[in-house]
């Protein structure tokens, strides 16, 4: 069995390893438990159908890797391993863990996903210092009480399995970063969610909510969410209030708009939109100044703002599956660059176009207060005359320089509108409407 083999151990990153992985082994070969000082034993991705009792004998052993083989059963021994920290039995085929698991007081990571389990042993609420638990893709319908006892656990993965609501006690684990549960039958989060001050990601995708769970937007250290599949048609007004949210995942839902607080989101670096309602393209996009990722793939919208191209950080944008007509298709194709550098040219012209018509407009001494405002000083205006053609008022040019160094929302032509409005340029305000000038 061991023809072939190398079974001297090396010593990687400090601890002495045997590394059998993906050998195509069904069974280990003895020789290995009588390499008693071993530390760490990797057997994944082989055809095991059992492992040896005889494990017993490796009392070192600090991390056991034996995922994605054909497990149907471990051995009891491995409960004397009182040295085992990392266990990873996931993508086997077990239907219960051994009697007595409690037994490994030092275990800080226990990775059982994706196997045949219908319940959490009540023993594994018995390691104190287990840390990273995922008990995802099983067949669990309850969780049996007692994982608040999980005082240090910072992961928790329950997504996938046949649960109807969130276990009770996970709200009252302070040190818990990221907490999967979706996909599952379940209906609401939690009220006490909340008291889960320290989260960072949360994962509710697929769950039957009736509307965006409202508990989340007190968690103000979320990082990530995933809300995918969960059916609701609006966004709450206070998910601007979770500023330190990069990832926000909104996929499959039934949006037809966004928030205008999401403006406030100054850290969102990815956002994901596929397969909504949106028939046109959510301003409030433009004004996310990190964004570098966005997929907004499988909707309707037909147009995308010029403004877009002010997210100078996006380098990865999907609008596939959409009947865009603007830009037009031959751009799009090329990806995400020309699309940017399109909406950009787009935009300057509709800037020049803009002023030309004000221009006809407007006498020259409106253009004074109006150019003053902007903070335009003397010097400025002064450098600039030399360069304003004869047949513009020189006036809109200092305007036009002043404004279109802007950035954020000073920039849009509807902050110009309203700036127009507010220094009681009616007449000039309705000229800059879009009703007005082709764009």
């Amino acid at each position: 069995m061991a023809a072939g083999l190398n079974l001297q151990p090396q010593t990687v990153n400090g601890r002495l390893t045997l590394d059998l992985s993906n050998q195509g082994l069904t069974s280990i070969p003895e020789e290995v438990f009588d390499i008693t000082d071993l530390e760490v034993l990797d057997v994944s991705k082989n055809i095991l159908t059992s492992i040896p009792e005889t494990i017993g004998r490796l009392q070192k052993l600090y991390r056991l890797e034996a995922h994605a083989n054909m497990l149907t059963s471990l051995p009891q021994a491995i409960v004397t391993l009182q040295k085992l920290t990392h266990l990873y039995v996931y993508r086997n085929k077990l239907a219960n863990l051994p009697h007595g698991i409690e037994k490994l007081q030092k275990l800080t990571e226990l990775s059982i996903f994706d196997n045949q389990l219908t319940e959490v042993p009540p023993g594994v609420y018995l390691l104190p210092n287990l840390e990273v638990l995922d008990v995802s893709n099983n067949k669990l319908s309850t969780f049996p009480p007692g994982v608040e006892k999980l005082q240090k656990l910072r992961e928790l993965y329950i997504h996938d399995n046949q649960l109807t609501e969130v276990p009770s006690g996970v709200c009252s684990l302070p040190n818990l970063e990221k907490l999967s549960v979706g996909p599952n039958p379940i209906r609401r989060l939690p009220n006490d969610v909340t008291r889960l001050t320290g989260i960072k990601s949360l994962s509710v995708p697929d769950c039957q909510f009736d509307e965006f769970p409202r508990q989340v937007l007190q968690l103000k250290t979320l990082e990530k969410l995933y809300a995918g599949g969960c059916k609701f048609d609006k966004v709450p007004d206070k998910v601007g209030n979770l500023q330190h949210l990069w990832l926000l995942s909104l996929s499959n839902n039934l949006l037809r708009t966004l928030p205008s607080t999401m403006s406030h989101l100054h850290n969102l670096r990815q956002v994901y939109l596929w397969k909504n309602k949106f028939d046109t393209f959510p301003e409030v996009l433009c004004e996310l100044p990190v964004m570098e990722k966005l997929d907004i793939s499988n909707n309707n919208i037909t147009r995308l703002p010029t403004a877009l191209h002010r997210a100078d950080k996006l380098k990865d944008l999907d609008v596939s599956v959409n009947p865009l007509t603007y830009p037009p298709q031959d751009v799009c194709e090329q990806g995400t660059g020309a699309i940017m550098a399109f909406l950009k040219q787009e935009a300057e012209k509709e800037v020049l176009q803009a002023f030309n018509r004000l221009s006809v407009r407007v006498k020259q001494t409106q253009w004074k207060p109006l150019a003053r405002s902007l903070g335009l000083s003397n010097t400025e205006m002064s450098a600039i005359k030399v360069f304003a053609p004869d047949d513009v008022p020189d006036q809109v040019y200092q305007t036009l320089v002043q404004w279109s160094e802007k950035e954020g929302e000073a920039a849009t032509l509807s902050a110009l509108e309203q700036h127009l409005r507010d220094l009681d340029f009616q007449q000039l305000a309705d000229q800059l409407s879009p009703t007005h000038w082709v764009g």
